[in-house]
């Protein structure tokens, strides 16, 4: 197969993600190993993105997120010009970069780890509707602010990354639950959404607590949130924080200790035992495996 010529231009604006603008002729882009995920779009081009073994057509507009874990590799048909925003390890770096620059990317993060837990292994766009001249728009301002660097551009860049992963963080969610009517859809994804909000705080996420925010009772809430998710709101959310303490397992160098008291566990011991429970492993142990 043929490799595609490319020319690329990299943006790069912190330590925890990076911008890029790479042009692909015809041929197959080269294979190359990148962090948590990126988000792919294309902002020109046609071609075909495979994914374990598996084949989708990609056209110009369109948004891909890339998973480390999975192996992707796309053809060029027609010249593609794409727009790669990579998101890196720095996320889980106690000592943040952009904390030092005064600048609060935390809602960021929150979205970005909401992503991080719904995407799974997917090989085709992401389908928005009423939303897909939005985020062309985003990205496309992305691209250009942090090329052109003009006045007010780490505010900028902040909100514009922050509405550009809310929206895929919607969409991406949307698409993992199995709906059933639009009352309980809306209520379900307004739960999920106050669930990763809060999820170092379990105050938050007790039951009076959820029934409250939400103006339902324990019974009602319980009953359309298993309905559509097919989980409890106990499971989802324990299942959450598992899935937020392997990404800092794998991506961080944080201690186990400080893993369980940032996501609120009661202690080391509750960490390890709730993560056994489920992975059949103590975190040490899936450390010392994944990063060998």
């Amino acid at each position: 197969m043929k490799r595609a010529n490319k020319k690329i231009v990299q943006l790069s604006l912190y330590d925890e993600f990076d911008i890029k603008i790479s042009t692909y002729n015809e041929g197959t882009f080269p294979s190359y190993k990148h962090f948590l995920f990126e988000i792919f779009y294309v902002l020109k081009g046609t071609g075909e993105h495979r994914i374990n073994n598996q084949q989708f057509q990609y056209h110009t507009d369109e948004l891909f997120i890339l998973t480390p874990d999975a192996d992707h590799q796309f053809e060029v048909k027609q010249e593609t010009t794409v727009c790669i925003i990579s998101f890196n390890e720095g996320f889980f770096s106690p000592n943040k970069s952009y904390a030092k620059r005064g600048v609060d990317f935390s809602e960021v993060f929150k979205k970005l780890e909401a992503i991080y837990y719904n995407v799974g292994a997917r090989g085709d766009a992401l389908k928005f509707d009423s939303e897909r001249e939005l985020v062309r728009s985003v990205i496309h301002l992305l691209a250009e602010e942090n090329e052109k660097k003009r006045m007010f551009y780490y505010a900028l860049m902040q909100s514009l990354m922050f509405i550009l992963l809310s929206l895929t963080a919607r969409k991406v969610q949307s698409d993992s639950l199995d709906i059933t009517t639009v009352h309980s859809s809306q209520l379900t994804l307004d739960v999920i959404a106050y669930i990763q909000y809060h999820i170092y705080d379990n105050k938050k996420l007790s039951l009076p607590a959820l029934s409250k925010a939400f103006g339902k009772t324990k019974d009602t809430l319980l009953r359309q949130f298993r309905s559509a998710t097919g989980k409890t709101v106990k499971e989802f959310i324990m299942d959450y924080k598992l899935s937020l303490v392997r990404s800092r397992l794998l991506f961080s160098d944080m201690a186990i200790a400080d893993i369980a008291n940032e996501l609120d566990f009661t202690d080391e011991s509750h960490l390890n035992k709730m993560f056994k429970a489920r992975l059949q492993i103590t975190p040490a142990k899936f450390r010392e495996m994944h990063n060998k």
